[in-house]
């Protein structure tokens, strides 16, 4: 496969839609396999501003897909506004036999997650202990929802709760070793953190 001719892939829209509901962006878009031969293992990258960073969790509803001469892919991406405050992100598509390319991005500008019209700043933070997670500055009486995932961007555990004191406590015992995305929303704010685990 690794001598196998070019394929070439585009968008069959001149740029990916992109919308947002609450705290969740989701981009929506058709690839095309313009080319006469198979496009091979076609990999979909969302990354940071830099272009190099992966954003982390993200959801794919399909990647590492193969495209027959004209054949299409309907693809749906989904990540937390929490990864946009140094700006857009950048997607790229590569395949064994597809060449890397950025694919072109359109829709919501450049937001500061801290400062969303409308919103409290409460400046939640997390912090590891014990095998605990402990989430520090929320407003008693509010509700919040934890979910952690594995580097594949699988939620593997989840929890939710009201807040009875201005921080919770949720133990991380059950998780094997290994490194964990983990993201707190409490009343659309979010925080997100990456833990190391080793038993």
């Amino acid at each position: 496969m690794l001598t196998m001719t070019k394929a070439t892939l585009a968008m069959t829209t001149a740029e990916a839609d992109w919308t947002r509901e609450g705290a969740e962006n989701t981009i929506g878009f058709k690839i095309a396999n313009t080319s006469a031969v198979c496009a091979v293992a076609c990999r979909l990258k969302l990354t940071r501003t830099d272009g190099t960073t992966r954003i982390l969790p993200c959801h794919y509803n399909d990647n590492y897909f193969s495209l027959a001469p004209g054949d299409t892919q309907d693809v749906e991406i989904k990540f937390d506004e929490v990864d946009r405050k140094e700006g857009n992100p950048k997607l790229s598509i590569s395949g064994i036999n597809v060449d890397e390319k950025e694919l072109t991005i359109g829709g919501l500008l450049p937001v500061d997650f801290d400062r969303v019209p409308g919103r409290t700043v409460r400046r939640m933070t997390i912090q590891f202990t014990n095998k605990k997670m402990r989430v520090n500055n929320i407003t008693s009486g509010s509700s919040w929802t934890l979910r952690v995932y594995d580097m594949r961007g699988r939620v593997i555990a989840y929890e939710q709760g009201i807040a009875s004191v201005t921080n919770e406590q949720v133990s991380l015992a059950q998780l094997r070793s290994g490194i964990y995305v983990v993201t707190v929303n409490c009343n659309d704010e979010i925080q997100k953190a990456t833990v190391t685990i080793t038993r």
